[in-house]
C-alpha cells in the first residue's frame, strides 16, 4: 500500500509541472506574434509615408525617378496645366517624352519637318588601342522609315577625339558606323523625328549613340584541282556590294588561304579573275571575328607562258596583255624583262587576247587550251601600228 501512494504523488507532481511548463510556452508565443505584428505594421507605415513624400506637388508631372519607381503616366489635366506654366514662362525645362510605358505620344503621328542633332561616343573593346584616325559615316538607313529625307555625311577625326556631334540633320531614319583602318564597327539605325500633334514635345529629334571598335576579323579556307592537288597561286577576292576597297590574297604552295581586315558586311567571293571567276562567285555574308570557308574545288587548270616578241624576234618587256577565256576565265598581266608573262592557273578554253606596248605596238591573238600538257607555251609577235 505504502508503494502504491507513494506512486501517485509522483504522478500528481509531474502533471502539475508539465501544466505550468505549457503555459509558459503559449504566453511566450503569444508575446513573439505581437512583436512581429508590430514590426509588420512599423514597416508599412514607413513605405506608405515614403510613397506618399515622394509624390509630385499638385499639377505637375513627376516625381521621385529611380530604377525601382519609374515616371508615372500624367493625365491630360495635368499635361495642360503643366504645358500652360510652361507657356506663360513659369517653367524652366522644357516637356519631355517619357518612355517605357503605354503613354498616348507613341500613338501620335510623327513629323519629319525640320533638323536634328546626332551626338555621340566612341569607345574600343578592353585591350584595343583606339585608332590613330578614323571616319564618322552617316548615311540614310537600308530599311527605316523616311530614309528617303535623311542626308549621308562622312567626317573625318583624329584618335585625339573620341565624341562627335553632328547638328542640323533633317529629320529621318539614318545608318551610323565608324570606319578605322584594321577596326570593325557594327553599324546603328537611328530615326529622328518631332510629333505632329504636340510641337511643345522635343520627340526624338536629339539622339545620343555609342559604337564599339573592335579589331576586324579574317577568312580563311583552301583550294585544290579535281584530282586532290593543292593549288598554288590562285587568287581570292572579297568584294563590297559598291566594288569599292576590295581586299585580296592568294593561296600558297598547300592552297591555302586567308584574308584579314575584313569588316562586318556583305561581300562577293571570287575565285580567279573577279570579272570572270574560275566557279561562280558567291554572295555571304560576314560577321566577326572570324570565318572559315569550306574548301573549293577548281576546274582543271594548267600553266601558261606568254613570250612577246618584237619585229625582230626580240623580247618585248612591260607588254600588257589582255583578254577572256571561254567559257569561264580572264587574263589580265604584264611581260617581265625576258618578255614572257606567266601564268600559273590558267583556265582550260578558247582564249582571245590584245597586247598592247607603250612603244605602240600591238597584237591579237586567238588559241585554245587543253588539260594537256600540264604546261604550255604561247608566242606573240608584236607589231607597230601603221
Amino acid at each position: 500500500m505504502s508503494i502504491e501512494a507513494s506512486t501517485t504523488r509522483v504522478y500528481g507532481d509531474s502533471s502539475a509541472a508539465l501544466g505550468r511548463r505549457r503555459d509558459l510556452r503559449g504566453r511566450r508565443g503569444r508575446a513573439a506574434l505581437l512583436v512581429l505584428m508590430v514590426l509588420l505594421g512599423g514597416l508599412f507605415a514607413a513605405v506608405w509615408l515614403w510613397d506618399t513624400g515622394s509624390a509630385a506637388p499638385p499639377g505637375e508631372i513627376g516625381g521621385t525617378q529611380g530604377p525601382e519607381r519609374p515616371l508615372e503616366q500624367p493625365s491630360p489635366e495635368r499635361v495642360e496645366r503643366v504645358s500652360e506654366r510652361a507657356a506663360q514662362g513659369e517653367l524652366a525645362a522644357e516637356p519631355m517624352i517619357q518612355v517605357g510605358g503605354e503613354f498616348p505620344w507613341k500613338s501620335m503621328e510623327r513629323s519629319f519637318d525640320g533638323t536634328g542633332t546626332l551626338s555621340g561616343s566612341v569607345e574600343t573593346l578592353p585591350g584595343t588601342e583606339f585608332p590613330a584616325s578614323w571616319k564618322l559615316v552617316i548615311e540614310p538607313s537600308r530599311f527605316g522609315s523616311a530614309r528617303d529625307q535623311a542626308e549621308g555625311r562622312v567626317i573625318e577625326f583624329d584618335g585625339a577625339q573620341q565624341t562627335f556631334e553632328e547638328f542640323n540633320l533633317p529629320l529621318g531614319g539614318y545608318r551610323v558606323h565608324v570606319e578605322a583602318e584594321g577596326m570593325n564597327c557594327p553599324p546603328q539605325e537611328v530615326l529622328l523625328f518631332r510629333l505632329r500633334d504636340r510641337p511643345d514635345l522635343a520627340g526624338k529629334a536629339h539622339a545620343h549613340l555609342l559604337l564599339v571598335l573592335s579589331p576586324a576579323g579574317f577568312m580563311e579556307g583552301s583550294v585544290r584541282s579535281e584530282n586532290g592537288t593543292p593549288l598554288a597561286d590562285v587568287a581570292v577576292r572579297l568584294t563590297p556590294p559598291d566594288g569599292v576597297g576590295f581586299l585580296e590574297a592568294r593561296s600558297d604552295f598547300v592552297g591555302h588561304w586567308r584574308i584579314d581586315g575584313i569588316r562586318d558586311g556583305r561581300y562577293t567571293l571570287t575565285f580567279g579573275h573577279p570579272d570572270r571567276p574560275l566557279v561562280p562567285a558567291e554572295d555571304l555574308v560576314f560577321t566577326g571575328p572570324m570565318m572559315r570557308h569550306p574548301e573549293r574545288v577548281l576546274p582543271p587548270l594548267v600553266e601558261l607562258i606568254i613570250e612577246v616578241l618584237d619585229e625582230a624576234g626580240g623580247p618585248l618587256a612591260d607588254a600588257t596583255l589582255r583578254g577572256f577565256v571561254k567559257p569561264r576565265g580572264a587574263v589580265e598581266a604584264k611581260t617581265d624583262s625576258f618578255g614572257q608573262a606567266r601564268i600559273m592557273n590558267a583556265a582550260i578554253g578558247e582564249y582571245s587576247l590584245r597586247v598592247m606596248h607603250d612603244s605602240g605596238r600591238e597584237a591579237k591573238s586567238l588559241f585554245r587550251l587543253e588539260a594537256e600538257p600540264a604546261s604550255r607555251t604561247i608566242q606573240i609577235t608584236a607589231k607597230l601600228r601603221r
